[in-house]
């Protein structure tokens, strides 16, 4: 990508040179008044002619640089799938170790984590009031390891996958959504 310090001053001078050149056709045009100074509607004249010829300048390299600075390499989709996945189950963790111990409990026998005769079966909270007095916090997170282990590249993968299909099936070669470019076919 080409730095803004040598793109702005290419785009001021075809913006100026544009004003300069309108400035220079307006005032030719007038028959008594030679002052060199534009009136507020020739000035606004001028300065959307300015505008018009940078648009047809710019904005096709906009358009390119945007589509440029778009395209995600795939060694950079599985990193991101891949720590992706490894945050959600860092966050998720405890909740999953919490439903893991409430589901283990014997049937037919009371609970382990009950606190009252209103929560005979324990629950969440009182299972993670457990887990934290009796292991501590890091009780939340026992087993953490195999689990990021699988998680990176499952999460890797997937995130490759899901944008390798999404490419193939949902947008053209030129990256228009086909749902959008159907609905632009059909007059929406």
């Amino acid at each position: 990508m080409v730095s803004p310090m040598t793109t702005v001053p290419l785009v001021n001078a075809v913006v100026f040179s544009a004003y300069e050149h309108a400035k220079a056709f307006l005032l030719t045009r007038r028959l008594n008044d030679t002052s060199g100074v534009l009136t507020n509607h020739e000035a606004m004249m001028a300065g959307a002619w300015a505008g018009f010829v940078n648009s047809i300048v710019v904005t096709p390299v906009e358009l390119v640089k945007c589509h440029l600075q778009a395209q995600v390499s795939p060694a950079t989709t599985l990193l991101a799938g891949g720590f992706a996945g490894c945050v959600c189950w860092t966050v998720s963790y405890p909740q999953d170790v919490i439903k893991s111990r409430l589901q283990l409990q014997p049937l037919g026998q009371p609970s382990s984590y009950a606190t009252s005769t209103f929560c005979p079966d324990g629950g969440f909270i009182a299972c993670a009031k457990s887990i934290v007095r009796q292991e501590g916090w890091r009780g939340l997170w026992r087993g953490d390891s195999p689990c990021l282990l699988r998680a990176f590249p499952s999460n890797a993968a997937g995130f490759a996958t899901y944008e390798m299909v999404k490419s193939v099936f949902f947008f053209d070669k030129d990256g228009v959504s086909m749902p959008v470019q159907a609905k632009a076919k059909a007059g929406q």
